[in-house]
């Protein structure tokens, strides 16, 4: 079960891209798709002051329709990479991002 539920392709989005962009800008060191102990892949995962922190980069698809409230599957993961890894995870929703860039719009809202 494991190995299946682990094994699971990922296709790196433009939006994902351009924030592992600004990350190596910045110099910060990260793994991207990296998976974590419990088998989910997380989008990077960085080390600051010794703290492991899943960054999770969130289109739309990660969404309720046209809202800014994460589905459940989305909410799952968060939770159990944070109780059952320990992992502190940290989301980039694609409103804010394409807003912090100022640039053409990274990832179009579906709404």
């Amino acid at each position: 079960c494991m190995e299946s539920f682990s094994s699971t392709e990922y296709n790196t989005s433009n939006l994902q891209r351009s924030v592992a962009r600004v990350l190596n800008e910045m110099g910060m060191p990260f793994v991207e798709e990296a998976r974590v102990d419990i088998g989910y892949n997380v989008d990077m995962l960085l080390e600051m002051d010794g703290c492991k922190i899943a960054v999770e980069v969130d289109g739309p698809t990660h969404y309720l329709g046209c809202s800014k409230i994460q589905n459940g599957a989305t909410r799952l993961k968060r939770r159990q990479i944070n109780a059952l890894d320990g992992l502190r995870v940290v989301s980039i929703p694609y409103w804010e991002w394409n807003e912090m860039t100022k640039t053409d719009k990274v990832v179009e809202s579906r709404c």
